[in-house]
C-alpha cells in the first residue's frame, strides 16, 4: 500500500511504500525525495501531533544533515520537547552536549543525541527522572537557557531560572541553577555553584549531590532525562 500524503508530508505504516529516496520512520516518510519532514518536535506539535513517541525531525531543513528519528514528548507544558539525553543503569562512556551516542529507541543504553551534529536549536530544557516510554515520568523540571547556550557556554557556565513543572518539590532545585560547560564530554554539566565539579547528568544517571527536594529535586541517583526546545 502506498504512502499517504496529507499536504505536508507523507504518512505511513511499516509496510507502506514511500516515495522513491525515502524511508518509513516514524510514521513519516523520510530522506531524500519529495518528502516534507517537520523541523522540529514543537513544529510537529504545531501540526497536531499530540502523542509522546518517536518522530522524524530535520533541523537543518534544505542543509546537508539527514533527517534523523527523534524522540517527541507531546504532553509536558505545551509539549514540543525533544529528547536530547536519556542515561541508563550501569550506563559509561561520553556522554553530553556534543556527543552522539546510543539509540534513542533502545533504553537499555545511554543515549546522547549530539546537538551541534544534528543543528538542534533551543531556549529551554526539560530536566527530569525517566519515564516507561523514555520521556519524563514523575519529576520536571523547565530550565530557561540563553540563547546561544551551546555556543557561548562551553568552558565556562551561566546561572538560569528553574522552575518545578512534575512533582511536588516546589522551586526548581538549586543544583539546577547552574548550567555550561558544554565542552564536558562525561555529562550534562549542571550544579548550584560555578566552580567545574562532575554533577549534572552523567550516562549512569543523576548526580545532584543532596537526595532533597530544595537542593537535589529528588532526581540524585535516579535515571534522568534531558528534552529542549
Amino acid at each position: 500500500m502506498n504512502a499517504s500524503y496529507d499536504g505536508t508530508s507523507y504518512r505511513c505504516e511499516e509496510d507502506d511504500r514511500c516515495p522513491a529516496g525515502t524511508t518509513c520512520i516514524g510514521g513519516l516518510c523520510v530522506g531524500e525525495g519529495t518528502a516534507s519532514v517537520p523541523s522540529t518536535c514543537a513544529t510537529l506539535r504545531e501540526l497536531g501531533e499530540t502523542d509522546d513517541g518517536i518522530y522524524p525531525i530535520d533541523p537543518d531543513g534544505e542543509g546537508p544533515n539527514e533527517p534523523f528519528a527523534a524522540y517527541c514528548d507531546m504532553t509536558t507544558d505545551g509539549g514540543g520537547w525533544t529528547l536530547v539525553a536519556r542515561s541508563a543503569e550501569d550506563g559509561g562512556g561520553a556522554f553530553g552536549w556534543l556527543v552522539t551516542s546510543g539509540a534513542v529507541d533502545d533504553l537499555s543504553v545511554p543515549y546522547s543525541l549530539g546537538v551541534e551534529e544534528h543543528a538542534l536549536e533551543f531556549d529551554d530544557a526539560l530536566a527530569g527522572d525517566v519515564g516507561a516510554g523514555g520521556g519524563v515520568a514523575a519529576r520536571a523540571y523547565l530550565l530557561d537557557l540563553p540563547s546561544g547556550f551551546v555556543d557561548d557556554h562551553r568552558s565556562d557556565a551561566v546561572t538560569i531560572s528553574r522552575v518545578s513543572l512534575l512533582g511536588d518539590c516546589g522551586e526548581g532545585p538549586a543544583m539546577l541553577r547552574w548550567a555550561g560547560y558544554v565542552e564536558d564530554l562525561s555529562r550534562y554539566w549542571f550544579r548550584d555553584l560555578e566552580e567545574m565539579e562532575p554533577y549534572g547528568l552523567a550516562p549512569h544517571g543523576w548526580n545532584t549531590r543532596y537526595d532533597d527536594c530544595d537542593r537535589g529535586g529528588e532526581l540524585n541517583g535516579q535515571q534522568g532525562v534531558i528534552l529542549v526546545r
